[in-house]
């Protein structure tokens, strides 16, 4: 069990979350950009519909991304674990899926917020991948340094690190609760922000 718990923790599942981040990150962080940089935003809002319901929208679109995504990969994760007859804790893995679901998920709603600010689809896409990149980054540094441990409490990749969740049988509370504020936090935010700019059209 702790072979199969090492091995897709340090190689299965950090291309999962990784990837994942830049994938759904990318998507969500062009959705409210995308009008104003393709100069449609006027046809857009000319329709019969508030910016309320756009953003409504555009969040329905990542948020089901992301799940289709998380649920696949972990599900055909799981299955080759079966197949090839992996002894593993099966409610440990699935807590492990959920939090990484919600680190995704975070990710990707700071990406969605921020396509708020940012109008030009190259300069969002860059912003992403900085922000994918920067947050991986500050997981390394919270896992090396005693002193930036602090760190943990910041980035999403942390929150659904396995080795803390695998040794421990579940996730912290703590992670839950900050993904959710983060997720939460981003979605108000970039409804708020979006429904008061100034459009370019």
């Amino acid at each position: 069990m702790v072979m199969v718990h090492r091995y897709f923790g340090m190689e299965v599942h950090l291309f999962i979350i990784l990837f994942g981040s830049m994938y759904s990150t990318l998507l969500s962080s062009g959705l409210l950009s995308k009008e104003e940089s393709e100069k449609t935003v006027e046809f857009l809002l000319s329709r019969p519909i508030t910016r309320m319901s756009v953003v409504t929208q555009k969040l329905a679109v990542y948020v089901i991304y992301v799940t289709l995504f998380t649920g696949i990969t972990w599900s055909v994760s799981y299955a080759t674990m079966l197949r090839y007859q992996a002894s593993f804790d099966k409610a440990t893995f699935w807590a492990l899926g959920g939090m990484t679901y919600l680190a995704i998920l975070a990710i990707a709603s700071l990406g969605f917020l921020g396509s708020v600010f940012v109008t030009q689809n190259r300069t969002v896409y860059s912003a992403a991948l900085g922000l994918v990149l920067g947050l991986y980054a500050l997981q390394i540094v919270s896992d090396v340094s005693e002193k930036a441990s602090f760190l943990r409490f910041i980035t999403p990749f942390k929150w659904a690190f396995p080795a803390d969740i695998l040794p421990r049988g579940g996730v912290d509370p703590v992670s839950v609760a900050l993904a959710a504020i983060v997720i939460l936090a981003s979605i108000a935010g970039a409804y708020r922000v979006y429904s008061k700019k100034d459009i370019a059209v």
